[in-house]
């Protein structure tokens, strides 16, 4: 967004965007670390506690949300972000960044939702009880949407009132001149 616009359009380089999907390569490679290491303590534990956790996550249709989770929380953005051009590309990496961000709503309701059910909550589920089927109540997306508008409000309007670039610096102009060296 800033990137089209002064006095960001003259200073952001490809560079730039080639560092920032460099860095959101290694942040969908941290989330696969992390899910993957806490699945696989929570497995080889063999926990009784934890098993009705993953029992209402693979059945009713939550299987179907896991595996899309992996497929394109994973899979889909690593092999994007492979490519040097996508990196280079501030609209692509946009529509990357969008995307990683839908995708980790789904996958906070994929941790949250199959514990509900929409007669309440149901605390006291067995091993073999899991009957939580999928279901979307309007809060789900209402919330998350109250609470980013109103950070968007609150971050476009201190936007409008802050320079851009840090006034003042003695470094600024060498690091201006210094950019786009890659």
């Amino acid at each position: 967004f800033l990137a089209r616009r002064e006095p960001m359009a003259r200073i952001f380089k490809p560079s730039h965007f080639h560092d920032m999907g460099k860095f959101t390569l290694m942040f969908v490679m941290l989330w696969a670390y992390f899910q993957f290491s806490q699945y696989m303590l929570i497995f080889s534990a063999n926990l009784l506690e934890e098993i009705p956790y993953y029992l209402s996550r693979t059945d009713h249709g939550w299987q179907y949300v896991g595996v899309f989770l992996v497929v394109f929380q994973f899979f889909v953005p690593f092999a994007l972000l492979l490519s040097r051009d996508v990196k280079r590309a501030s609209n692509r990496l946009m529509l990357i960044a969008i995307w990683l961000l839908v995708v980790r709503f789904v996958d906070n309701l994929f941790l949250v939702s199959p514990e509900f059910n929409p007669q309440g909550l149901n605390l006291h589920m067995e091993a073999g009880e899991h009957t939580s089927a999928i279901f979307f109540h309007w809060l789900d997306l209402a919330a998350p949407l109250a609470i980013g508008g109103l950070w968007l409000w609150v971050f476009f309007t201190h936007l409008g009132r802050r320079p851009l670039l840090p006034v003042g610096d003695p470094y600024l102009q060498d690091a201006l001149e210094s950019t786009g060296g890659h």
